[in-house]
């Protein structure tokens, strides 16, 4: 490439310079002495600057690799709002992708970083609503698919068991730290693993879900204990015990409390339960029994002692104080013996408290089917097009919900359901499902209609 002479020949090369410029660092310093000779004040004289700066460009274009393709990466980042409304960074994640990976579909390209995400932070997205900020909306793409196969629908399924939203997004603030991952990259060779999960495994919940509330009650003539226990599922077990040995060994209320919160970690641990949060209105107990406060009196030493014993054998246990007023239920257990005298020979089965919404009379009414005038598919239509939910859903509804939609798409107004052999069947409401058979009847398929 011989060096400009002309007033024409610069204003050539340096056009030429301008298209790649994006490519060359700092360009407009590295070409200024070039640059000068264009001014009209300035004598086009091509002198040995001019010849140093042309060496070092063309040196610069001619060193391989000029331009170098970017590694195909994934890239991903997890923040959350604080209470100022501010995102606050927790997890940030970037991969090298697979060689095979790099040959998908642009499509596929678009919905691997989610369905990887997935996997990576299912700790978080199981829990939590998420919104998605991305170029496009991979969820939307998927479920607007007339037919989706092999790889495409595994991941349907498999994204419809989270609650996520996705939302445009408005500032390239984040867009650039996630670039700058993909530069950061983790040579991590294992595939994505698209299995389904065993279901088993999925619903295991942590032992430390469980709670225990415990209270006790004494008063002149009577000592009694109730313990309350909840299991993640919200299963309460309750307990409630007579102290009858207040004649040989004479009771008193922190001597109760002993006594109840003993009695419940007790029953935890014949359930196997290692982890546990312990509520008591207590405050005395449960200081002693985190080493707060010392067991002074000579009667609650050897309680203290023994406490001490059946504590060692959990895992981790946390305590909480609370007002009498939040420990209603454990409170009322404590009453219960004091209450009722019941044989030793007595089975009382546990009680069974529920609540009814309408008198008992209604039984004999017929329920009639309620009609809104909304068709059966109304809620899958409102999730396709405004992307909401029916306002008494829980979260089990939501995801029940989004798994029902994998099997529907929407084009236009109209909306399709996917049959197994991939066609698509229109969805009617009552009044156009009552027209069509009667148009299908009164054909000529009439009579072969059963």
């Amino acid at each position: 490439m011989p060096a400009p002479r002309t007033e024409s020949e610069i204003r050539g090369f340096l056009g030429r310079l301008q298209y790649i410029s994006r490519f060359i660092p700092r360009l407009t310093n590295i070409y200024e002495p070039i640059f000068r000779l264009l001014r009209k004040s300035q004598p086009t004289v091509w002198d040995d600057q001019c010849q140093r700066t042309f060496e070092k460009i063309r040196e610069y274009l001619f060193s391989p690799p000029v331009l170098v393709p970017p590694t195909p990466a994934l890239e991903c980042m997890l923040t959350q709002l604080d209470d100022l409304g501010k995102e606050r960074v927790i997890y940030y994640l970037s991969k090298r992708m697979l060689d095979y990976e790099t040959r998908y579909v642009m499509i596929e390209r678009f919905c691997l970083p989610l369905v990887w995400a997935t996997q990576r932070l299912r700790h978080y997205m199981t829990k939590y609503s998420m919104h998605l900020i991305s170029r496009l909306d991979p969820l939307r793409y998927l479920f607007d698919r007339p037919a989706l196969i092999d790889r495409l629908m595994r991941w349907l399924v498999l994204l419809t068991k989270f609650d996520i939203h996705y939302a445009t997004q408005k500032s390239i603030k984040w867009r650039i730290v996630a670039n700058h991952l993909a530069l950061l990259l983790v040579s991590d060779g294992r595939a994505i693993d698209d299995d389904f999960l065993d279901e088993d495994i999925v619903v295991v919940t942590s032992l430390s879900d469980w709670r225990m509330y415990f209270d006790g009650a004494a008063n002149h003539s009577r000592y009694r204990i109730g313990v309350l226990l909840i299991s993640p599922h919200s299963d309460h077990i309750p307990r409630s015990v007579r102290l009858a040995f207040s004649d040989r060994h004479p009771a008193m209320n922190n001597i109760v409390e002993y006594e109840a919160c003993i009695l419940g970690l007790k029953i935890t641990l014949e359930l196997e339960i290692r982890q546990m949060e312990v509520f008591g209105d207590s405050n005395l107990v449960l200081r002693q029994i985190q080493g707060q406060l010392k067991a002074r009196n000579v009667k609650l030493k050897p309680y203290h002692a023994y406490l001490n014993l059946v504590v060692g054998r959990f895992d981790d246990l946390s305590y909480t104080h609370l007002p009498r007023m939040q420990n209603q239920f454990a409170d009322a257990l404590a009453t219960l013996p004091s209450m009722i005298d019941i044989s030793a020979n007595t089975i009382v089965r546990p009680l069974l408290i529920e609540s009814r919404l309408v008198p008992t009379y209604c039984c004999l009414i017929d329920e009639a089917e309620l009609d809104d005038g909304l068709p059966w598919y109304h809620d899958i239509y409102k999730f396709f097009r405004l992307g909401i939910y029916p306002e008494v859903a829980i979260a089990k509804d939501k995801r029940a919900l989004r798994q029902l939609a994998t099997r529907f798409m929407i084009y236009g107004e109209t909306l399709y359901k996917r049959s197994a052999n991939g066609m698509l069947l229109l969805c009617l409401h009552r009044a156009s499902a009552d027209r069509e058979m009667r148009e299908v009847h009164a054909g000529v398929c009439g009579p072969h209609m059963r």
